[in-house]
């Protein structure tokens, strides 16, 4: 039988012991996930209600105006020194009106706001130096539209690569952990129409005077007799005539000293004249008649038998005239005659 060595068994024992320990703690601390990957080392988040401390993850709204939500880094483990985050919500719910940053001179330069209806997304960075803020970073000043809860979301990098919310040191996203928040807006108050009395201003009249047509009488013509012009003949001075003995031969010539040629003319003579001193109105028709015709005389020496003397009213004028003178003449002679004798 054979004998075995009595030094050799305890130092085996030892060595595989300490092998199994060593593979053992090798496999836990391959198997142990690092501290980066499991437990993030800053933290972002939605502060409801940035007028109280600390940060509120709710919020109701009251009074239906305005009001401000913030974002904020509530953890710097890890210095870092650049931020970016996207923030989401009920558009139904609520309205984005304003957006301004709050960390002054921290970073050296931030981006504007990129809105719609339902996010926002704005970056700022990087700082001279990585730091450690932390803090209110941008403030945001909503409105309900409608009653209701609406959620303010932090998109993470996982789901937007590009503008998802995280930290950044030196070009390197630092593992961020992120915390939403939510709104409620209660039901809007109906506005009350207020009824505005009507202004009943007077209008005062306008008296607009209207001409009224003047009825002017048209002037009648009035028949107006014109008087119709009297001719009165003008007396004549006229040289006496003396009668003078016929000269012998002449039977037919008139003797004007002889008693029947005398009487002739004077009845002619009466005859003219006292119509139109009986008449007016005859005595212009009888100058009238004179004018148109001829008047008859008779011859002297025949008794008033003789042809007709054509006359007119000058001439029988200016004839009874002479006629006239001679027998005042005649009359004188005689008287002288008589008287002598």
């Amino acid at each position: 039988m054979p004998v075995r060595p009595q030094g050799m068994w305890p130092l085996a024992v030892t060595i595989a012991a300490a092998l199994a320990l060593v593979t053992a703690t090798v496999a836990m601390e391959l198997g142990r996930p690092s501290s980066a990957s499991a437990e993030p080392s800053n933290a972002m988040a939605v502060d409801a209600d940035p007028s109280t401390v600390p940060v509120d993850t709710a919020r109701t709204v009251t009074g239906g105006g305005n009001f401000d939500v913030s974002i904020n880094v509530t953890a710097a483990t890890i210095l870092y020194d650049t931020y970016k985050w996207k923030l989401l919500w009920d558009q139904s719910v609520l309205a984005l009106n304003a957006g301004a940053h709050s960390t002054g001179d921290l970073f050296s330069s931030c981006a504007g706001f990129t809105a719609t209806a339902s996010d926002v997304a704005t970056s700022c960075g990087p700082s001279a130096a990585e730091q450690a803020f932390t803090g209110v970073v941008d403030t945001l000043t909503f409105h309900c539209i409608a009653s209701g809860i609406s959620s303010l979301h932090l998109l993470p990098l996982a789901e937007d690569d590009v503008n998802g919310t995280t930290t950044i040191a030196a070009g390197v996203t630092v593992g961020t952990d992120l915390a939403d928040a939510t709104i409620t807006c209660p039901a809007l108050p109906t506005p009350t129409e207020t009824p505005v009395p009507p202004t009943n201003t007077p209008v005062p009249p306008t008296n607009t005077p209207t001409s009224t047509p003047t009825n002017t009488p048209t002037a009648t013509a009035t028949n107006t007799a014109t008087p119709t012009p009297t001719y009165t003949p003008t007396p004549t001075s006229t040289a006496a005539a003396v009668a003078s003995p016929a000269p012998s031969g002449q039977g037919g010539t008139a003797a004007w000293g002889t008693p029947s040629a005398t009487a002739a003319l004077v009845r002619a003579s009466t005859t003219v004249e006292s119509s139109p001193q009986s008449d007016p109105a005859g005595a212009v028709r009888g100058q009238a008649s004179s004018q148109g015709g001829a008047t008859s005389l008779p011859l002297a020496g025949d008794g008033g038998t003789g042809p007709p003397i054509p006359w007119r009213p000058v001439t029988a004028t200016v004839i009874i005239l002479l006629v006239g003178a001679g027998s005042w003449v005649l009359y004188y002679g005689l008287r002288e005659a008589t008287a002598e004798d």
